[in-house]
């Protein structure tokens, strides 16, 4: 919600945009920010192991340069360590799903399984540890997670992610979101309702508070582009009845409502936590996912 958050993604924005990917990416507003406390928490908050993006046709999310349509920066506000939670990737050389892409097989083996597929595979996992000030920058398909940490006197880990990618790949969420500018204060609160929702997976709101974000989010949903508010009325439908938020008469109803605007355009992969590649957005131990 803060200026200051927003400035500093801006200032990466404008650097980026025309010096790392040349203008062949912008800034979509897929926005996160994490507190990982191995210290304190019950259960981690970071990530498990996942894709940022699951294209029906994944080399085809390449450029004919190889640069990819889609890029995460991830960007530490205190020192990311082995210690206190930093990411862990599989590399591309031993990812045969990075390029050509995964199977459809529900059946058959994980992409993670795949790219591990013996003992000495794992010695080529890579930790991806950064001082603050620093960032890792990565494309939508490098399979990664974030560590647990063991509660060491390194403090919490905090962070924050955001996405670039190529406008006929996934067009940014926000519209009219001109270089120069921050998002208002209504547009901020709109994007925090509909992050907040289509993560949904892995923090599971209670029924009071997905209302509440579905309310925020639909008061200023004109100011995003209508792919994204068909994602949020998807993730919304799949919250409200498949169970991460405890269901009502009124949630249901508004959820079939959200269904029937368009929002079939998306396909969901969500496996049940205890597959491998756990619950994350777009599992490495699940398929596709349109998005």
């Amino acid at each position: 919600m803060y200026d200051a958050t927003w400035r500093v993604v801006e200032r990466f924005r404008a650097s980026l945009e025309d010096e790392c990917f040349g203008g062949a990416l912008t800034l979509n507003f897929d926005v996160l920010a994490w507190f990982v406390d191995p210290a304190n928490d019950d259960k981690t908050t970071a990530f498990t192991p996942h894709r940022d993006r699951q294209p029906d046709n994944a080399p085809g999310s390449f450029h004919a340069d190889g640069m990819a349509k889609y890029c995460t920066i991830w960007l530490p506000l205190t020192n990311a360590t082995p210690r206190n939670s930093c990411l862990y990737c599989v590399p591309k050389g031993i990812d045969p799903g990075y390029t050509a892409g995964d199977s459809d097989d529900l059946d058959g083996p994980s992409p993670l399984e795949i790219a591990l597929k013996d003992k000495a595979a794992y010695q080529s996992l890579r930790a991806l540890p950064v001082e603050r000030g620093g960032a890792v920058c990565f494309t939508h398909r490098l399979i990664h997670w974030g560590s647990v940490g063991d509660g060491s006197k390194d403090g919490p880990r905090i962070n924050l992610s955001f996405g670039f990618a190529d406008p006929e790949f996934e067009p940014a969420y926000l519209l009219n979101a001109r270089r120069g500018t921050i998002p208002t204060v209504a547009e901020r609160a709109g994007l925090i309702a509909g992050q907040m929702i289509s993560y949904h997976e892995r923090f599971p709101p209670s029924k009071a508070e997905l209302r509440v974000l579905k309310q925020i989010f639909d008061n200023v949903k004109s100011s995003f582009h209508e792919t994204y508010v068909k994602k949020v009325n998807f993730e919304y439908t799949n919250a409200t009845l498949r169970g991460d938020a405890e269901s009502d008469d009124e949630g249901v109803e508004n959820a079939l409502d959200a269904m029937l605007d368009n929002a079939s355009d998306f396909e969901d992969d969500f496996e049940d936590e205890g597959s491998i590649g756990g619950d994350s957005d777009d599992e490495v131990g699940a398929k596709k996912r349109k998005r």
